[in-house]
């Protein structure tokens, strides 16, 4: 996971340093990463960066990146939590507790799309990148404390 979290924030430093939007979008390119994503969703919960980083180097606009991001997060969440629930890994505290968070959430939604809409394509880029590095030096920081802690 300290591997993960440290190349998250080290792809997304390289993206928002060379904010060259370089590649269309393809079938095939979209699939590996959706694999990659889904694989890390699962067994390390960094499952969006590489989604993101993907969809930020692309040539579509701000919106169609929202809009993909909702459809993937939506669904590969689902995916998700359907895996987890039949590893057995979901118990009922767990579910009680996230489900105590959607509230939160539906407060939350509006209040992006608001943000969103107020946005720059390029600002909307920078947020992203800095939301990416967030994560990923979030995820690097507890894994290193963790094995200082525990050796």
């Amino acid at each position: 996971r300290f591997l993960i979290g440290f190349m998250t924030v080290a792809f997304a430093t390289m993206f928002l340093v060379a904010s060259n939007r370089a590649h269309e979008p393809t079938l095939k390119t979209g699939a590996a990463v959706g694999f990659v994503s889904g694989a890390l969703m699962t067994s390390t919960g960094l499952g969006g960066p590489p989604m993101v980083l993907y969809l930020l180097n692309s040539q579509l606009q701000k919106e169609s990146i929202r809009a993909s991001l909702a459809v993937f997060f939506c669904v590969s969440h689902v995916l998700s939590t359907v895996t987890l629930v039949v590893a057995g890994v979901v118990s009922t505290p767990l579910l009680l507790t996230a489900l105590a968070l959607i509230p939160p959430v539906v407060v939350g939604v509006p209040l992006g799309a608001l943000l969103a809409r107020r946005l720059s394509s390029t600002r909307f880029r920078t947020v992203l990148l800095l939301l990416v590095m967030a994560s990923g030096l979030s995820v690097a920081v507890s894994e290193l404390a963790s094995f200082l802690e525990h050796g």
